[in-house]
């Protein structure tokens, strides 16, 4: 029996649940539904900007966005810089105050206050960062210094957005069985590159077996991405992912092929051109959602190979 899903494209990245101090960002897995998603529409919604920095501002302003937004984006984010003051319509809002507190004639401790804001006001997530520097370090921008702290702030503030993390999935009916991304194609831009590496990423993340080159009783994962025609200036983008099962006992094509479990399948609606390019932070969103489904399906197809 093939087992056949559909599920939104689903970037987890919506407005924001108030949990006291702190919010989680939607699953990213969510039934499908007769009207398709705008993905340039959802794309902005979950967009984290970068404001900059109040307070006693680091001695190299652009240097530190850039190096936020290298750790954000290492982290699953959607990121931009802040190019004007202009106050949201959607997506979120980090804002970050610092301040350098005297210890000593060469050593201050910097304090580092983190927020991420709705267009609402209301605050998604927060950290607070403490550091012990010389003062020159800050007020010079080292660039060290610089990578240290984004990357701090950065996996704190991811770990409140995206929720919990990933579990990694049992195999119950596939002993021994590995988890192997075979490839992704018909994606425009960049998207079969980085679409390959994010589900990879994905599966290291949740310490699952897998490898890259499969052997008889491996899992095969393969994407498949379909273009609708335009219509509107916007066109269907369809991303299937094919779960396969390679059976020590098959023969023939089959036995390079595996034997079909089933399919996840995404679907929405965009403009025309809007995935043309780097697809960037986008493939991790989708393919931590697509990962959502196909734990669902595995674990299906297991319990029919358990029960014969």
């Amino acid at each position: 029996m093939v087992i056949r899903r559909r599920a939104l494209i689903g970037l987890a990245l919506l407005a924001p649940l108030a949990l006291a101090a702190c919010g989680q960002l939607p699953q990213p897995y969510q039934p499908d539904n007769k009207n398709g998603l705008n993905l340039r529409l959802l794309a902005e919604s979950s967009m984290l900007v970068i404001e900059p920095t109040q307070g006693d501002a680091p001695g190299q302003p652009l240097l530190f966005a850039d190096a936020l937004e290298e750790a954000l984006v290492g982290e699953g984010l959607l990121v931009r810089k802040a190019e004007s003051p202009a106050p949201l319509k959607a997506g979120l809002r980090l804002e970050s105050t610092a301040r350098l507190l005297a210890m000593s004639a060469e050593e201050n401790l910097l304090r580092i206050d983190w927020r991420v804001v709705d267009p609402a006001g209301d605050t998604a997530a927060n950290s607070r960062e403490e550091v012990i520097v010389a003062q020159s370090l800050w007020r010079r921008g080292d660039r060290k210094l610089f990578r240290k702290l984004a990357r701090q702030a950065a996996k704190s503030l991811a770990d409140q957005l995206l929720g919990d993390p990933l579990q990694a999935v049992k195999l119950p009916g596939f002993p021994g069985a590995r988890l192997v991304i075979t490839g992704v194609q018909g994606a425009p831009g960049d998207g079969n590159d980085s679409l390959h590496r994010a589900f990879r990423r994905i599966l290291q993340d949740t310490d699952l077996p897998s490898t890259e080159i499969a052997e008889p009783g491996d899992l095969l994962i393969r994407c498949l991405v379909t273009l609708g025609e335009p219509k509107n200036n916007q066109q269907v983008v369809t991303l299937t992912w094919q779960v396969s099962y390679l059976d020590p006992n098959l023969t023939g094509p089959a036995a390079i092929d595996g034997k079909l479990l089933g399919e996840i399948s995404q679907a929405n609606l965009v403009p025309v051109g809007a995935l043309d390019g780097a697809w960037g932070a986008l493939a991790y969103q989708i393919s931590r959602a697509a990962f959502q489904g196909i734990k669902d399906l595995l674990a299906q197809a297991g319990q029919q190979r358990i029960a014969g």
